[in-house]
């Protein structure tokens, strides 16, 4: 039968702390970098898809976050804003990963370039959609299962009208979880604002795998072969031609 990928999003901070890594160990484990990626038996040099080498983003962030505080500054200065300046615990990157669902070195080479394209697509759109910028996309074939990280920050100004400014560059104001949470607790709802948080992921999964899942296993979905019959009205109820 077909099968899922995961999909898992979050944010981190240039400092980081004993619950979450800092924007520099998550880059360092995504570049391979020595002593970086001691889960790996044998890591490997990734292959970057799109954009930077992710050792390269911690010195970029750091550079944007300092030409944006001075400009914070002087707007507060001059009263145009009264944003507060990022600190080191201010949430500056956001990282996906999605995995394949089958071991390295027994997935199918056409199915695998498939979601492998499919991902690198649905990453730039939906990074997009939530005022990100895509800085690296690479793949990782040391682990049990084939994966790709997405490494992105905040844009700064609005990309369409459909965004706000984001002078802060705080990526919690871009993650659909973390901006779930937050309304929740501004608008005073009942219940754990976790609960919002963890509707908003799911509804963040769900977007993922209609646009890129499920993945077939076995050839199950390939159109040349025929789809058992039981299965055709889950198709029809999901929107896949039979």
């Amino acid at each position: 039968m077909a099968k899922t990928t995961f999909a898992h999003h979050n944010t981190y901070s240039q400092k980081g702390n004993s619950k979450s890594r800092s924007v520099r160990d998550i880059c360092a484990e995504a570049g391979r970098e020595q002593g970086a990626a001691p889960h790996v038996e044998m890591p490997t040099k990734p292959e970057i898809l799109q954009g930077l080498n992710p050792s390269n983003i911690p010195d970029l962030i750091e550079s944007r976050v300092k030409e944006q505080n001075k400009t914070l500054r002087e707007m507060r200065k001059a009263e145009t804003t009264k944003e507060k300046g990022i600190r080191k615990d201010t949430h500056v990157l956001s990282a996906a990963v999605f995995s394949y669902p089958d071991p390295v070195g027994q997935t199918d080479k056409e199915d695998y370039q498939r979601w492998r394209e499919d991902v690198v697509q649905f990453a730039n759109k939906d990074c997009r959609r939530q005022g990100l910028e895509v800085l690296s996309i690479i793949e990782h074939t040391d682990e049990a299962h084939p994966h790709i990280h997405v490494l992105s920050a905040p844009h700064i100004k609005p990309l369409s009208r459909l965004h706000v400014a984001n002078p802060r560059m705080d990526a919690k104001r871009c993650h659909d979880g973390h901006k779930a949470q937050a309304a929740h607790i501004e608008r005073g709802l009942h219940g754990s604002p976790s609960r919002s948080y963890k509707a908003a992921m799911r509804n963040w999964q769900d977007r993922y795998h209609e646009q890129v899942g499920p993945v077939p296993s076995n050839n199950y979905f390939r159109q040349d072969l025929p789809i058992p019959a039981q299965d055709v009205p889950k198709l029809k109820k999901n929107g896949t031609k039979t």
